[in-house]
């Protein structure tokens, strides 16, 4: 077995794997169904090194000569359908089938051509360098781009550069003297050897991505409370400290909400925790309504919610306190229309750099304030010195009587 018939056995069953692989993580994650794609892209790869064989070892090679360019410019394309679906962008079907009708189209026109001869092989080349191409453009596209993404944007890049490359090789080290005679000469090695490790390592770096991505599917689902769809206190602290850097970095001022439904336990034993699930439900939706792009919106346990926002000028923050406020008065349960809830919340602005742990304590400080104050209220603490801090009350109380 010559090095070359081994880079092309190598190749194939590689490509399986990868198939395999993609395969079996798109069967048993309902949610990355999507990732079928790379396995199909992959399992159509694998049908190149075994039509680069059969053209040696067949006595009617034209087929497979055939089939080998087939396969493996339609891979790519199929791999172009498969980013599209796995970064969640538009398929451009139309291009695609295009690109992909003019490279056949192409190889038809150079079928008789004169291997070796720099034209034909930077013909020949000339399909697989453009579709390479078209999915280093799409994967740039990716948003939120990170590390690994731009990784693969690079080595599809990369791939491109190598294909464009490939007809100066041919006609230095020589592609053989017909296509059968291809996988015996030197340069079937290196085409094959490098493609190949390229390969192989695009396939790596998409498996990688897709586990990210499922890792970041799970960690959101941890993150999240299932009632409300708002992030739960892990969810929060993690998103916090990261608000909280970025507002440090900015020298930007942050403030903190913290909100407690009132009398919630005696809403629940007299109507039943289908309403009280209503509820908070009803107010994790006023809290989205009310707060601004960027604020961390959270439910921290039973009736107990947080905002963690960036100020983007004074006031901002108690103006969301006193509309979320506001805004429960008026809800009410289709089935219980004589029902209303009210809210009690604590408010804190402070330079980022006091910490979140010390944004709780002063903002639950003063939500202890509002429910002793006669609750449906928002009392503001003001930043002094540590340990002597004075609450500003602002509110309702369910009385309507006169703002304290």
């Amino acid at each position: 077995m010559s090095s070359a018939v081994f880079a092309l056995f190598v190749n194939a069953v590689v490509a399986l794997l990868f198939a395999g692989a993609f395969t079996y993580i798109a069967a048993s994650n309902p949610s990355f169904r999507r990732v079928y794609w790379l396995g199909a892209a992959y399992a159509v790869g694998a049908l190149t090194p075994a039509s680069e064989l059969l053209v040696r070892t067949s006595g009617w090679p034209a087929p497979f000569v055939a089939s080998s360019f087939a396969t493996f410019v339609g891979a790519f394309y199929v791999t172009a359908v498969a980013l599209c679906r796995l970064y969640r962008l538009p398929v451009p079907w139309s291009q695609l089938a295009f690109l992909l009708l003019l490279s056949l189209c192409a190889r038809a026109v150079i079928w008789n051509g004169q291997r070796d001869d720099f034209l034909y092989e930077l013909a020949y080349q000339l399909p697989f360098a453009i579709a390479t191409f078209v999915c280093a453009l799409l994967t740039y596209q990716a948003l939120p781009r990170g590390r690994l993404d731009a990784l693969l944007c690079d080595l599809f890049s990369l791939s491109s550069m190598h294909f464009v490359a490939k007809p100066f090789l041919a006609v230095r080290f020589g592609s053989g003297s017909t296509a059968s005679e291809y996988v015996s000469s030197v340069y079937a090695l290196f085409s094959q050897s490098g493609t190949g490790i390229l390969l192989t390592t695009i396939g790596i770096t998409i498996l990688l991505i897709v586990v990210r991505k499922m890792l970041d599917e799970v960690r959101q689902v941890a993150d999240r409370d299932a009632l409300s769809g708002l992030l739960n206190r892990r969810g929060f602290n993690w998103r916090s400290e990261e608000l909280m850097k970025a507002a440090l970095d900015g020298g930007r001022s942050v403030a903190l909400l913290t909100f407690d439904l009132d009398h919630f336990k005696r809403l629940n034993d007299t109507y039943g925790h289908g309403v009280g699930d209503w509820f908070i439900a009803a107010f994790a939706e006023v809290l989205r309504i009310c707060c601004p792009p960027g604020a961390i919106v959270s439910r921290l346990g039973g009736e107990e919610f947080a905002v963690l926002m960036v100020e983007n000028r004074r006031g901002e923050s108690q103006e969301i306190g006193e509309s979320v406020r506001r805004h429960l008065l008026h809800l009410a349960h289709d089935g219980y229309p004589l029902i209303r809830i009210t809210v009690s919340g604590g408010h804190i602005s402070a330079p980022a750099d006091i910490g979140l742990a010390e944004l709780m304590v002063r903002s639950d400080r003063a939500l202890y304030l509002a429910k002793a104050s006669g609750r449906d209220r928002i009392c503001f603490e003001k930043v002094g010195m540590p340990g002597n801090l004075g609450p500003e009350r602002r509110g309702r109380p369910t009385s309507d009587a006169a703002v304290s």
